[in-house]
């Protein structure tokens, strides 16, 4: 580990929860027929690699759904894209080019979810590929010590850092139960409803103005550290 990488992940340490690093060539492999594939040599010049960075989430508010989840995760997407301004700052003033995927908040007006859902970099599969989870049956994202409670982002840079990639089992056991929890019934046995997920979410965001629901997330079978 170099000097630049070794400051980088002190620097990734203090301010998420987890980190992970995947080579662009990797990336490119893996998710290029993804839906919404994003080439990472349209963003810089040189990319090499992709970091991707999540945090817990706080499963007392993921409890009701409506306005308290909207602003449990407005906030979080606050805390991500001010470390990912922060980490670019970093890259930068090292002389590395740098495009953070910033988080946005989501506006569930129909149609325009599916324009926001094609811009977005498919941070999961960042994830995956970096060996620090899996993907469900409820399409989220499951971290192998924090469940499916975690929220995900990502950048693109010129430094090429190092990283062991540890293969993870299948974290989803299939137990179904967010299948059953899921108000909107966008989970069924033969997968996800996209539509169907954000079309409930846009009935809660004419009623408070905001939107959010998080009972895939509570609803995981697989073992949450609350700490």
């Amino acid at each position: 580990m170099n000097r630049v990488q070794r400051e980088f992940t002190e620097l990734l340490n203090s301010k998420v929860d987890f980190f992970g690093f995947v080579n662009v060539r990797d990336y490119c492999s893996a998710a290029r027929n993804e839906e919404n594939w994003i080439d990472p040599f349209d963003l810089i010049a040189e990319p090499k690699t992709i970091v991707v960075i999540g945090v817990k989430t706080v499963d007392e508010l993921l409890k009701r759904p409506g306005k308290n989840v909207a602003w449990h995760n407005i906030t979080i997407n606050i805390k991500l894209n001010q470390v990912l301004y922060d980490l670019s700052r970093f890259l930068s003033k090292k002389g590395f080019q740098v495009f953070p995927h910033f988080t946005i908040n989501q506006n569930y007006t129909p149609p325009k979810w599916q324009d926001i859902a094609r811009d977005v970099m498919p941070s999961k599969i960042i994830a995956k590929i970096a060996g620090i989870g899996s993907i469900g049956r409820n399409n989220l994202f499951i971290h192998k010590e924090f469940g499916a409670g975690v929220r995900l982002t990502a950048l693109t840079t010129s430094a090429e850092f190092n990283w062991v990639h540890k293969v993870y089992e299948n974290l989803c056991n299939s137990c179904g139960l967010c299948i059953n929890m899921c108000p909107a019934g966008a989970l069924t046995e033969k997968g996800y409803d996209p539509e169907r997920c954000w079309q409930f979410l846009y009935k809660l965001q004419k009623t408070w103005g905001y939107a959010g629901c998080g009972n895939c997330m509570l609803a995981c079978g697989r073992k949450r550290n609350n700490s």
